[in-house]
């Protein structure tokens, strides 16, 4: 089988070891380096074509595994064979109503209808599904390699909870490999499904692109394949991918920190263990702390993210700590009662906290994982000096008794903390008596270091090549390399500077897919350096240095001659 290289993994101790590969029939395949023909796994790189042999593995018969891996040459074109439209002879429609197999039978004639799944019930609400497979058109101009869902929301009125439908499909069927995470169809009873989805879509974080129908739309017999084909332009090609201001929630968008979130979580499994993740703002750290809790998640931990600024920051010690085993409480589902009062705290916060985290957590039979974004805001000598934690003792305080409890043999406690400034686990010492840090140098690190490192070119070719695929934009083999160079590796730099490129190709009308060559990606640089993104980018780079490094920033001031 011909595949493609999709993640190559790193051990405990650094070495490249194993990866993953996405085969042409659409499911992920394991492999080892043991397994490779006339290659070194350290030759490879993601998205790089090979062959394999696929197999079930011997140790666990649900999940698939390569053998025989051996790179491909692409000398000669390979033959691409797609689903052709139609329903596969196993698929049962008794299960939906007549207005659904209308539905679904007009899809089978642009898509490939693989899974008739079954009813599942969301809240007090039954959705039922089936499993699109792309044919060549949805290949050829969106990239769409995997099976899409397709939810029915029977409803007069669009839900919010049916946007969650998706996430139950991935976890009800055997694969969840097979699917496609970055889109999904929505046919509701409502007629007003676009307005009242871009309502609902408006100010959300982007977790997949859906494509929206209503009945009415098929049992009128108004869709045809032309139609169902241009809602799907409508929505890929005008959504823009590439911008988000918001933290990436899913995995399909989470590109080239793979191995580092699985090290932090890996450690974090284990109890008793403080992990430390630092980076420009922007650099993408509250995206990697997701990604290690989904991770943690599906392991069978509980996390709890506190975001600091805005929970922490005008707070004292003692309320800070009443706030962390509350945020425990609220996540582990625990009755309130249990837990001392905010007044016991403020009398007895050192013994009321560790009786208070005792009762919690001793019937954890995994570790609890507190994520702590966004720390320079509880960390002294940082932010204004009003601040409770500017002059350190709140700081000394609170990381005495938190440190203390985790370090603890048997705590089942695990702590992880994200920002933009080290101070917490580099300076000894704090404020003019000198007090010993409790924190420095107790935060461990990825085995890929503490500092989120910039992307490379493999990693930002596998995230413009997914993400402008989606859109009909593709991109020309030297344009990963000249991005890196522009933009210093800075992740959300890159997606600006894409962003730019998308809206380019948008305003002149060019045909898509469309293939961004060099003469294309300069004059949209040229056009993002005087664009209030740019700006908006280079001036937020100025406001942590003045606010999160005080000294650096009057260091690099330079003072106008009288």
């Amino acid at each position: 089988m011909n595949g493609n290289i999709t993640n190559i993994c790193t051990n405990d101790y650094g070495n490249q070891t194993y990866g993953f590969i996405l085969g042409e029939d659409g499911r992920d395949y394991f492999f080892h380096r043991n397994n490779l023909i006339n290659c070194s796994i350290v030759r490879l790189q993601e998205g790089d074509p090979v062959e394999f042999t696929p197999e079930l593995d011997q140790r666990e018969p649900d999940k698939l595994c390569a053998t025989n891996v051996r790179k491909r040459t692409t000398s000669s074109p390979t033959v691409v064979q797609y689903a052709n439209p139609g329903i596969h002879r196993d698929v049962s429609l008794e299960k939906f109503n007549h207005d659904e197999q209308t539905i679904i039978r007009i899809l089978a004639k642009a898509l490939y209808i693989t899974n008739g799944g079954r009813e599942l019930t969301v809240g007090s609400c039954h959705y039922r599904y089936v499993l699109a497979k792309p044919t060549e058109d949805y290949v050829v101009n969106f990239n769409l390699q995997r099976e899409i869902p397709v939810i029915f929301s029977d409803y007069e009125s669009l839900e919010p909870r049916c946007l969650d439908v998706a996430a139950h499909v991935a976890k009800d069927i055997p694969s969840a490999l097979r699917l496609d995470r970055s889109c999904q169809i929505v046919v509701s009873r409502d007629s007003n499904v676009e307005e009242k989805l871009g309502e609902l879509l408006r100010d959300s974080n982007l977790s997949s692109v859906v494509i929206p129908f209503s009945y009415r739309e098929f049992v009128s017999g108004d869709m045809s394949t032309a139609h169902i084909l241009g809602r799907f332009r409508k929505y890929l090609f005008d959504a823009d991918l590439f911008t988000t201001s918001q933290p990436i929630v899913n995995d399909v968008f989470f590109f080239g920190r793979r191995d580092y979130a699985l090290d932090v979580a890996t450690k974090c499994k284990s109890s008793s263990n403080l992990c430390g993740i630092f980076g420009l703002r922007r650099s993408g750290k509250t995206s990697m702390l997701y990604a290690i809790q989904r991770q943690l998640e599906n392991a069978g931990c509980s996390v709890v993210f506190i975001p600091c600024q805005e929970e922490m920051e005008t707070l004292g010690w003692k309320s800070a700590l009443y706030r962390v085993t509350e945020d425990i409480r609220r996540v582990l589902g625990l009755d309130p009662a249990i837990l001392a009062s905010d007044a016991e705290y403020e009398a007895d916060g050192a013994n009321v906290f560790g009786e208070d985290m005792d009762t919690m957590l001793q019937g954890c039979s995994t570790p609890v994982v507190l994520m702590f974004d966004e720390i320079e805001a509880i960390t002294f000598g940082v932010g204004e000096t009003t601040s409770p934690w500017y002059d350190g003792n709140s700081f000394i305080h609170f990381w005495n008794i938190l440190r203390g409890y985790c370090t603890r043999p048997g705590s089942n406690l695990s702590i992880v903390v994200a920002g933009t400034n080290p101070m917490i686990n580099e300076m000894p010492v704090i404020g003019k008596d000198r007090i010993a840090n409790p924190m420095f140098q107790q935060l461990s690190a990825s085995n890929q270091g503490s500092y989120l490192k910039p992307f490379d070119i493999p990693s930002t070719k596998t995230m413009i090549d997914t993400l402008g695929g989606y859109m009909g934009i593709k991109f020309n083999d030297s344009i990963p390399s000249k991005l890196v160079e522009d933009c210093g590796g800075h992740p959300y730099l890159i997606r600006l500077l894409c962003g730019q490129i998308y809206k380019y190709v948008r305003e002149k009308k060019l045909s898509r897919p469309f293939e961004v060559s060099k003469a294309v990606y300069e004059a949209a640089r040229c056009e993002f350096e005087k664009s209030n993104d740019a700006e908006s980018f280079y001036l937020m780079i100025l406001e942590i240095l003045q606010t999160s490094y005080p000294r650096e920033y009057d260091t690099a001031t330079v003072t106008e001659p009288e």
